[in-house]
């Protein structure tokens, strides 16, 4: 999850544009990388892997805001990290621990960032009015001292999470 004062921050863009549904702050959050539906073995598993893995703690800086717009139709906005390599590490060493397991490898380049809103219906000129008056927001850096496996629950309300388990990287 991400911390304060830049989950704060990050709370203060979520405003000025109808159409989003704006992620709660205490949501926000970096996923390295996506796993899908598995069994309790599989998870289990998953888990023993991940506690064996020796990364250093990094620092992450969230700066500019950008769109995911598959086809023209917008359906996200969110916070770019700035310099996403060491998060990009970290997911191709997930990658490597999750693929003898048989988990689907996602389709999509890897792109660090955090969501900050959905979008259902919104107009594309006040979309790109809202990121560009966005386009210079950036927050202090946070350190990545550990990372989570988490359990997504949709729900009604949207997705609630829960933490199996922090693996805390080592200090650099």
């Amino acid at each position: 999850m991400v911390p304060e004062p830049q989950r704060s921050q990050l709370a203060l863009l979520q405003d000025g544009l109808q159409g989003a549904r704006w992620v709660q702050p205490e949501k926000l959050h970096i996923t390295v990388r996506f796993v899908g539906e598995v069994g309790e073995v599989t998870a289990h598993e998953i888990a023993v892997r991940l506690r064996a893995f020796n990364v250093h703690d990094f620092r992450i800086y969230l700066r500019g805001v950008g769109v995911f717009d598959p086809g023209n139709r917008p359906r996200s906005i969110w916070a770019a990290v700035r310099d996403p390599q060491p998060l990009r590490a970290l997911h191709d060493k997930c990658n490597e621990i999750l693929d003898p397991l048989g988990v689907m490898e996602e389709r999509r380049k890897y792109l660090p960032h955090v969501s900050i809103a959905r979008l259902a219906e919104v107009n594309n000129t006040q979309l790109m009015r809202y990121v560009e008056a966005h386009r210079d927001f950036a927050t202090p850096p946070f350190w990545a001292e550990k990372f989570s496996l988490i359990r997504s629950h949709l729900t009604r309300n949207g997705a609630a999470y829960e933490i199996l388990e922090d693996f805390p990287l080592r200090r650099a």
